[in-house]
């Protein structure tokens, strides 16, 4: 149990390094493609590392045998072994409340999906395949499914809105955000966590926005954005045409690509995941008998 919490702290602390390094060096470059692979793959990596087992061995001596004495002699009483017990009982029993009540917060967002994709139909429009619903939600993509709003196709911007929610679904950016909320399941309690879900979703979009406006007006893909503002979100897990960070993302949008040091930086990535391991992984320490070293404690 008590080993299964340091666990649960290694991995918080991968995550938390990993997040740092994103913000510092990758949060406001126009990477995007890197970024996807980077956040995913170090959200993916953090609960791994500490499951690395580095052995180390080490011959006997004579202070080995005498601090090992000397911790024997320190082990907690029983009374304060049940208490550490219960204490950590106390941690795991939140944890899987947590576990539980996030799950069933992902699952209640699928089940709206459903609700919504059964009752829309089907439409086509520039050789784009898509379903219409009645109710006024976000555009959104799930897998290859396109679901918008029947109000927002009788507007001007709408093929923008279209080709937007295509690129999500060639892309299967789903599959990011899925793996992205399941990863998160497991460090429900950790706000780097919750941070590194938002930027993967939050890249997801500066990458489509950055292919929209190659072949659409920047401008007029923006007051779409601003026009979707105010429509109700579906769930966390699926990737919309929404106002939320509309800001970061209309100045991400103006920014200018920057090649400086681009290089350097991505490479700084081999020395934090380095580094990592070698901190958050287990150690074995294996110790050689004394025969073994010509070692004996009679001194002979």
């Amino acid at each position: 149990m008590e080993e299964f919490l340091l666990y649960l702290v290694r991995v918080s602390a991968g995550t938390a390094a990993f997040y740092l390094f994103y913000l510092l060096f990758f949060s406001k470059l126009k990477q995007f493609r890197f970024n996807r692979i980077y956040l995913l793959s170090s959200f993916l990596f953090s609960p791994l590392i500490p499951l690395i087992t580095i052995t180390i061995t080490r011959p006997a001596t004579a202070w080995f045998v005498l601090l090992r004495a000397a911790t024997e002699a320190m082990l907690p009483t029983a009374e304060a072994a049940k208490e550490k017990i219960s204490l950590s009982l106390i941690f795991l029993v939140l944890y899987e409340t947590g576990v539980v009540l996030c799950l069933g917060r992902l699952i209640k967002g699928h089940l709206r999906v459903w609700q919504i994709s059964r009752h829309s139909w089907p439409m086509v429009s520039e050789g784009i395949d898509y379903f219409v619903t009645p109710e006024d939600v976000h555009p959104f993509t799930f897998f290859r499914r396109i679901v918008v709003p029947e109000e927002s196709t009788h507007h001007h911007y709408f093929p923008m809105i279209l080709r937007h929610e295509k690129i999500h679904a060639d892309s299967r950016y789903t599959t990011d955000i899925l793996l992205s909320e399941i990863l998160f399941l497991f460090q429900w309690f950790n706000p780097f966590a919750w941070l590194m879900k938002k930027a993967i979703k939050n890249n997801l979009e500066y990458l489509i926005d950055e292919e929209v406006t190659r072949k659409d007006d920047p401008q007029a893909y923006q007051l779409a954005l601003v026009a979707l503002a105010g429509k109700k979100g579906m769930a966390s897990f699926l990737n919309a045409l929404n106002g939320n960070n509309l800001k970061t993302r209309i100045i991400m949008m103006k920014k200018k690509t920057e090649n400086k040091n681009r290089v350097i930086r991505k490479l700084m990535v081999l020395p934090l995941t380095a580094l990592l391991i070698t901190g958050l992984s287990a150690y074995d320490y294996k110790i050689l008998p004394a025969a073994e070293n010509g070692f004996s404690l009679s001194g002979q």
